[in-house]
């Protein structure tokens, strides 16, 4: 599988942000790269409640989007 990285941009509070600069350097390089891991990391622990709503790899393939 072929991942293809895309820019997403988000606005966070204050502490939501301390944390990710926080963890630079303990789970990535870059907050960009703790944000990215914190991600994944969510999805891993909530596969079954985003196939509950159709999100899934499987579907994602289907849509084109992977």
């Amino acid at each position: 599988m072929v991942f293809v990285e895309q820019k997403l941009q988000v606005y966070t509070e204050k502490y939501t942000k301390y944390v990710i600069q926080k963890l630079i350097g303990i789970k990535g390089k870059s907050e960009s790269d703790v944000v990215n891991f914190v991600i994944k990391d969510w999805i891993g622990d909530h596969l079954e409640e985003l196939e509950k709503y159709g999100v899934s790899v499987k579907n994602a393939k289907k849509e084109g989007k992977l």
